[in-house]
């Protein structure tokens, strides 16, 4: 039963995670991911875009189906199209140069939208260590003739706030390859809520030896961008109340 609900799950959400293909300074390209968080507009990773040339927005249909037709022949049916734009109307970024949220904005009118929850930046360590998540990206398959959505589950490890900006990051279980970053972390609840964005993977080292861990960003940081650059996302003011930080108990 658990499994079907997270391909439930997936199956509604998917179609709102796109992927976003830039060509950096040295003219090489690559590849990140970002979200429908209403109104056309899309979070992603700061790193994604920041100072790079976007190609491309577009995502892989999630959201086919088959049917057994007449006669037995198969049928297929789908509610999200795939799409791929090369137009990206404007780009806006957290006013902290260090912390790593951004949204681009698409016209058009896109569906799904997915959910977030100011609520998750007053919990506590102990209330989020071992919640269960999906995370979603396009990270490039070597052998795949087109980017595809990859999705894993995991579960969150810790919380932790960055020793530097002081912002708050979600240590999830699962390797966070090249291509996911700017994907949802996303909360399997009744119902689904976003915790975050993969932001980096974390490594130790000169050699980059994986961890087995991904830093996600949490969720605040794209309801401040929202706030700060004033943006008109009809989905995000229903839900933006303001954040209260938690308070740290005394020693």
């Amino acid at each position: 039963m658990w499994a079907q609900g997270i391909k439930d799950l997936v199956f509604r959400i998917g179609s709102a995670v796109v992927f976003v293909e830039v060509r950096k300074p040295n003219g090489d390209t690559d590849i990140g991911s970002a979200f429908h968080i209403g109104d056309g507009f899309f979070a992603t990773a700061r790193h994604v875009i920041e100072g790079n040339e976007i190609l491309s927005v577009g995502r892989h249909d999630t959201s086919v189906k088959t049917h057994s037709g007449p006669g037995g022949q198969i049928v297929y049916s789908t509610t999200h199209p795939a799409f791929r734009v090369q137009q990206v109307e404007n780009q806006y970024y957290h006013p902290e140069p260090a912390i790593d949220a951004a949204i681009i904005k698409l016209a058009g009118r896109y569906e799904p939208t997915l959910q977030m929850d100011p609520a998750v930046a007053t919990l506590t360590e102990g209330e989020f260590l071992m919640e269960e998540v999906v995370v979603l990206g396009y990270p490039p398959i070597p052998f795949s003739a087109d980017v595809h959505l990859v999705v894993f589950r995991g579960e969150v490890s810790a919380v932790l706030n960055h020793r530097i900006g002081g912002e708050r990051y979600f240590v999830v279980s699962g390797m966070a390859r090249g291509g996911f970053s700017g994907g949802p972390i996303v909360a399997v609840r009744n119902p689904a809520v976003v915790l975050g964005l993969v932001s980096h993977s974390l490594v130790q080292g000169d050699r980059f030896m994986e961890l087995g861990f991904i830093g996600g960003l949490s969720a605040k940081a794209i309801f401040e961008t929202v706030d700060y650059c004033g943006l008109p996302i009809t989905a995000v003011q229903r839900t933006y109340r303001g954040f209260i930080e938690p308070e740290r108990p005394t020693q």
